[in-house]
């Protein structure tokens, strides 16, 4: 092997006792290269990366560091040895501090007579975090999960370059799922500077531009096996999704072919809505079975006129009428007694009740169809459950399994089985298909045109322009809080990205 080589993996295989889901894997990582990885959810991705960071062992199989025997039972041994990981889950202590989280563990460089020095270790904090604008002394729990995000990632830089300063190895498992693009632009020249001075990384995203635009070579991983490497080159989105699922993406691949024209009855219409400092005179009419998709960037008003629908925040100047009759939403509950249902965009949070089982999380929002002489039969429960999982392929061992230990393309079927159960009129699907695979998004895709095909109206913040184009009917372009243009998107009059992204920036 390459003197240049930092990793190497050879023969690495993984068992959960007779189901294998890592098959004799081979892959080296260089010095001072960023590895991809992609491939479908459940394809090994993360239980490699879990393997490498010592949180899982491996069946069989050895690696090396710098040509050297690597071992380690657990992410401390591995930080040692210059490997360390950002996972998919934020591991963060929520009642801890920023600056706490960062050197947790590690607080005793500070200490002095059995006291921690705090002004020097919110100091130090305070630099590291310092491209952020977080400030270290700030709780956990009061920072969004983007920034989360940030500290997450920047305590591992700084875990892992206290013990080796080049020569490391950073593993980030979907780091920029929840970032905004200014985010991704600083994470991607850390990463650029962490290449200069030597170090590598591998770098596991369902997004594929950012793969190819960070990664200089690609594995793809599918069914626990690496089945291409694929060059910076000649990587396209359209290769990798191919080498993925084994098949061509094109029109079909949003189910345009599905799209129908929606029902003149308008089930909820927005007058010169306005909540101050964030959005002001959006008007818009929804029509039963439409889907309504919302452009623009971060901070342009669209997340917020949908917290406003959905009860979530208040507004402070037009109207909300719901088949015609002006509403009010004190809260999400009393907005789903009126029969409008949300999907959010962090479903681990707040999409799924992790220590519920399957069957509960799926009951969660309507109760009726598991209801026997006015109280919850369990064995009805079971089969609606059973019933849900069937039609939606979720893979899981039972339903009786906990929410929490599914992938996130099956938690989010969780989450749509849940939705589509609650019958309610209007679904908000905010970044429906964030953190999946391609194969679990073209499935979600089907799920939302199941929705509308049943008359349900669907308001949808897509994770992409591509996204929102091939799935909506008709486009609302968000921008400084006001809406700067609408696109009819019909099947056969798609907007080009271009023409929206001029009414955005």
């Amino acid at each position: 092997m390459e003197e240049n080589i930092l990793f190497e993996v050879s023969g690495v295989g993984k068992k959960y006792g007779t189901a294998s889901v890592l098959n004799d894997i081979d892959l080296y990582v260089k010095k001072g290269e960023v590895l991809g990885l992609i491939g479908e959810n459940g394809a090994g991705k993360s239980t490699l990366l879990k393997i490498i960071a010592g949180v899982e062992e491996a069946t069989s199989g050895k690696m090396k560091m710098n040509g050297a025997p690597y071992t380690c039972t657990n992410p401390v041994q591995a930080n040692k040895q210059g490997v360390g990981m950002v996972f998919q889950e934020q591991s963060l202590i929520k009642n801890l501090t920023a600056g706490q989280n960062i050197f947790l563990g590690r607080e005793k460089k500070y200490k002095k007579f059995g006291l921690i020095n705090w002004k020097a270790l919110y100091a130090d904090a305070k630099s590291i975090l310092s491209e952020e604008n977080i400030d270290p002394t700030v709780k956990i729990s009061a920072l969004d999960f983007a920034a989360r995000q940030m500290v997450e990632i920047d305590k591992v830089f700084n875990i892992v370059q206290e013990y080796k300063k080049n020569g490391t190895l950073i593993l980030l498992d979907e780091p920029t799922s929840v970032l905004s693009e200014t985010e991704i632009e600083k994470l991607f020249k850390k990463i650029e500077l962490l290449k200069a001075a030597g170090n590598s990384v591998i770098f596991v995203s369902h997004r594929l531009n950012e793969v190819i635009a960070i990664s200089d070579r690609i594995y793809v991983f599918k069914d626990g096996a690496k089945v291409a490497e694929v060059n910076k080159a000649e990587a396209t989105e359209k290769l990798l999704q191919e080498k993925m699922v084994g098949r061509s993406t094109s029109e079909e691949y949003f189910k345009i072919n599905r799209q129908k024209t929606p029902d003149k009855e308008v089930v909820l219409e927005v007058k010169n809505l306005g909540q101050k400092g964030a959005f002001k005179d959006v008007n818009f009419k929804l029509h039963k079975g439409e889907i309504l998709g919302m452009c623009g960037v971060v901070g342009s008003g669209k997340e917020s006129v949908c917290s406003v629908i959905l009860g979530d925040e208040d507004f402070s100047e037009g109207e909300i009428l719901l088949h015609g009759v002006l509403q009010r939403f004190k809260s999400p509950a009393d907005a789903l007694k009126k029969g409008i249902l949300s999907i959010p965009k962090e479903r681990r949070e707040e999409g799924i009740l992790g220590i519920r089982s399957i069957i509960e999380n799926i009951s969660l929002s309507n109760f009726r169809p598991v209801m026997k002489h006015s109280l919850i039969s369990k064995k009805l429960q079971i089969a609606h459950a059973q019933e849900w999982v069937q039609k939606l392929g979720i893979k899981c061992a039972s339903v009786f399994e906990n929410a929490e230990t599914l992938s996130g393309g099956n938690a989010q079927k969780v989450v749509f089985a849940r939705v589509i159960a609650s019958e309610a009129d209007i679904i908000i699907l905010d970044h429906p298909t964030r953190g999946v695979d391609v194969g679990a998004k073209e499935e979600i895709y089907d799920l939302i045109r199941d929705i509308a095909d049943k008359g349900v109206a669907v308001i949808m913040l897509g994770d992409t322009l591509d996204e929102c184009i091939g799935m909506s009917n008709r486009l609302l372009v968000m921008k400084d809080g006001i809406v700067t243009q609408e696109f009819d998107a019909g099947a056969h009059n798609k907007p080009e990205q271009v023409d929206i992204v001029r009414f955005m920036m």
